[in-house]
């Protein structure tokens, strides 16, 4: 995790910035919580994946004139694990979309649009092609999808709450950002989020700061999201840490 950081952010931002962001990220009460020993390994795989994701989701727009397949092969790739190992992953698929759809008027889009289509729908072949066909379990990522979405639609459901709400949505609000992030977090949060507000037109940080958008308001709502909350907001982080 913390070379996976170090590496990302410096590939963005620079060295120093690689280095100082990876000492943010251990000593986020939420990260350390996240690898301590003991842990789920769906969770902190899948956070691991999700990071990852969103970093080759990045690159494949910013690399235009270079070769392409070294970060759609890995887009590809993580993005079929995060399929795999995490059942979430359905939000990350929405806040892919919410980038698409806010492209629309950029220039390149035509052909960033084959490219993303390739990046995030041969993973929901190859992950139910791998669960169901070679591994021979029920388990399919386009299920996911139905089901998400099945979850979402019936949120209010009073036995569904009875039952989420003793632990996954327990006390969900937005003190939770300081009990998973601390100041430090926060800090760089909101110093990441006006970096983004006040240069919309940067499609790296209007990216960025989808994801980390969405990532917070799932921890506003659902205690179980703050490993997905951290995985989202680290860039917006990175952002906030630039100058």
């Amino acid at each position: 995790w913390f070379l996976s950081v170090v590496l990302v952010v410096s590939d963005l931002w620079g060295r120093w910035f690689g280095l100082a962001m990876g000492a943010v990220f251990s000593f986020l009460p939420v990260s350390i919580e996240l690898t301590r020993r003991g842990s789920y390994f769906e969770e902190p795989l899948g956070a691991w994946l999700l990071f990852l994701s969103i970093y080759f989701l990045l690159k494949i727009a910013l690399e235009q004139d270079r070769k392409q397949w070294p970060w759609l092969a890995g887009g590809i790739v993580t993005i079929t694990g995060l399929t795999l190992s995490w059942q979430q992953f359905p939000i990350f698929y929405g806040a892919a979309l919410l980038v698409i759809l806010l492209s629309i008027k950029s220039v390149n889009f035509s052909k960033l649009l084959t490219k993303w289509v390739m990046v995030l729908g041969l993973p929901l072949l190859l992950g139910h092609f791998i669960a169901s066909v070679l591994v021979g379990n029920d388990y399919s990522p386009l299920s996911m999808l139905k089901e998400t979405a099945i979850g979402l639609w019936r949120r209010n459901d009073p036995d569904l709450l009875l039952a989420m709400q003793r632990a996954d949505w327990a006390d969900a609000g937005w003190r939770h950002l300081y009990w998973y992030f601390g100041w430090l977090g926060i800090v760089l949060i909101a110093a990441g989020f006006f970096n983004v507000i006040f240069d919309l037109k940067n499609f790296s940080k209007k990216t960025i700061g989808i994801f980390s958008v969405a990532g917070v308001l799932l921890l506003a709502m659902f205690v179980k999201d703050r490993f997905f909350a951290v995985s989202m907001s680290l860039p917006l982080m990175g952002v906030g840490l630039h100058p």
